[in-house]
């Protein structure tokens, strides 16, 4: 490969992004987009992560998105069936609130869903 995107290879497979409304998920979802993809995007909007829908406005009619926390399995097996591409890029990164306090950093970051 030489680092540059197949524009063809994504031309109408279905990708999911988690963190869609982020600065990498958006940028993601922009680019893939553009060369043809069926992009659905995850984001709980959890105030202080980035998630804003500015960042994904030039494509906001050609995505869907769905509001909900990584966390809730039911959710996640049902958005992940029949997907070609799942980019994780969702993730808790409050620095201080980790230092503070562990847990949720850990429940979001770290551990597995439960099945």
């Amino acid at each position: 490969m030489n680092g540059k995107l197949d524009r063809d290879a994504l031309r109408d497979r279905r990708a999911l992004i988690t963190g869609g409304m982020g600065f990498l998920g958006s940028n993601l979802a922009i680019a893939l987009v553009q060369c043809g993809a069926k992009v659905t995007l995850v984001d709980e909007m959890i105030a202080g992560y980035g998630g804003n829908l500015f960042n994904i406005a030039p494509i906001e009619d050609r995505v869907n998105i769905n509001y909900g926390d990584i966390r809730d399995a039911n959710m996640m097996n049902y958005l992940v069936r029949d997907q070609d591409y799942v980019f994780h890029l969702a993730g808790q990164v409050d620095h201080i609130m980790s230092l503070k306090d562990p847990f949720p950093d850990i429940d979001i970051n770290i551990k597995e869903p439960p099945s």
